[in-house]
């Protein structure tokens, strides 16, 4: 009886440890599934802040507003042109403001900086954003269709050139204001086809003549008689 009993206790504890390892391992694959279902998660959503992210900083700034001719302005360079003409426009009403003194003494030129002033809220207003942004890109596309047109006529400008306009529009020299020089002038020569010289018959010059030299009338001498 007690061996049966050693058994028994021994199939029972058997069973026990049996039943213990199949929950153990269960419990196992549910937390690795769960690590798993969580770093998946995570990786998702990492995923979806980065797309959002690379949409709204590089994706969004490459998408076209214009094109012209199979060229294309971008997101990103009309919102730098839109930053630009914000900042031009700030300092022209700074510079109306610092003159202010000087515009009170003359009043046709206060009315008309007045007006001017107001234009420039009128365009840095948050309500007005549409119509300053159409005005932007109609001014991209002209100078696109411009610089188009330029190379198509083979104009072409250096570097050089173009520093030298910016820093004559802002009145900028960094590395000093340039001294003028004064050239001689050069005075064109016209000059005319063989067809035109034949058409154009030339006109003779007067000739002035001589005037002739009168000639002085002797003084008759008188005559003494003794």
């Amino acid at each position: 009886m007690a061996r049966m009993k050693r058994k028994k206790n021994q199939v029972k504890a058997s069973e026990v440890s049996r039943k213990h390892k199949h929950i153990s391992r269960r419990v196992q694959q549910q937390k690795r599934m769960i690590m798993w279902g969580a770093a998946g998660f995570v990786l998702l959503l990492v995923a979806i802040v980065g797309w959002g992210v690379l949409q709204q900083t590089v994706l969004a700034a490459r998408k076209p507003v214009a094109k012209v001719n199979g060229e294309v302005i971008t997101v990103g360079e009309f919102q730098k042109r839109v930053r630009f003409q914000r900042a031009v426009d700030v300092m022209q009403m700074e510079n109306m403001v610092d003159n202010l003194q000087a515009l009170l003494q003359n009043p046709m030129l206060l009315q008309y900086f007045g007006q001017q002033m107001q234009a420039l809220l009128t365009d840095l207003s948050p309500q007005n954003a549409q119509t300053m942004g159409q005005k932007v890109i109609d001014g991209m596309v002209d100078e696109l269709i411009i610089v188009q047109k330029a190379k198509a006529m083979g104009i072409t400008v250096t570097d050089a050139e173009v520093e030298k306009a910016l820093q004559e529009a802002w009145g900028y020299y960094p590395n000093g204001t340039p001294t003028p020089t004064v050239g001689p002038t050069a005075i064109p020569t016209p000059t005319y086809s063989p067809t035109q010289l034949a058409l154009v018959s030339p006109t003779p010059t007067a000739t002035i003549a001589p005037s002739p030299t009168p000639t002085p009338t002797p003084t008759p001498q008188p005559v003494w008689r003794f």
